[in-house]
């Protein structure tokens, strides 16, 4: 009888325990979610379409993941706005079909501005906020523009410039030479693009793993775990 009065106090004080965890976790998250305006839109600069802003991202690793996601979103818009000079310039010098390439590439820089940006902002905010889901999303469409990303270094059809690019540039006529030199450099801001996207993506995936964005309830339960092991422990 000793031992089950025993056992239902254990029981008791870890379900005050999680009770407890889970509430602290719940006013800490909406602390955090109070200090931070999310509805001051100040980024991109010009368009200000959401917020950002470093210093809201507590913990060092996790900061230093979204330094990397945000240097791989504007490297790959950058690199796009080169893909889009590029193509202006091959029209103006009468390379066939390069009138179409200039529309081509103006559409992936705008389908980009747009889904990269989601795609940081989903990052950043997950991390600043603890929030899981947002960094599985993040995850999600980063994916999916890596794709895009290492499609860009390699093929070498239509507005593309990657490595494949170099035998078609070579047959341009009067401007062979700017378009495989120009291939080289695209070719190459790509292929580092990509090391980018996979060191911003591998942050986001480790600092998920490591537990520093867990949600509420994870979060709670862990710490819970961890406060009963001691009464288990001396009840035993």
């Amino acid at each position: 009888m000793k031992f089950g009065g025993t056992s239902y106090l254990a029981s008791m004080f870890g379900r005050s325990m999680v009770s407890a965890a889970a509430s602290s976790m719940q006013q800490s998250m909406s602390m955090r979610q109070d200090r931070v305006n999310w509805e001051d839109f100040n980024y991109p600069p010009g368009l200000r379409v959401i917020h950002f802003n470093i210093l809201d991202v507590e913990d060092d690793a996790c900061r230093r993941t979204v330094r990397w996601v945000h240097a791989s979103y504007l490297f790959a818009s950058l690199t796009l706005c080169f893909n889009l000079l590029a193509a202006l310039v091959l029209a103006s010098g009468g390379v066939p079909k390069k009138g179409l390439d200039v529309l081509f590439s103006f559409f992936n820089l705008l389908l980009f501005g747009v889904f990269g940006c989601y795609a940081f902002y989903m990052a950043y905010k997950g991390l600043a906020t603890q929030n899981k889901r947002l960094c599985y999303q993040y995850l999600i469409i980063q994916g999916i523009l890596l794709v895009f990303m290492l499609a860009s270094a390699l093929a070498g059809g239509a507005n593309f410039n990657g490595w494949t690019n170099l035998s078609r540039a070579a047959d341009a006529g009067e401007l062979s030479g700017f378009w495989t030199v120009w291939t080289y450099l695209e070719a190459s801001l790509w292929t580092l693009n990509v090391v980018v996207c996979v060191v911003g993506m591998h942050g986001v995936w480790l600092n998920k793993k490591s537990g520093r964005p867990l949600s509420w309830s994870d979060n709670a339960a862990a710490q819970a775990q961890t406060q009963t092991q001691t009464p288990a422990s001396v009840n035993a």
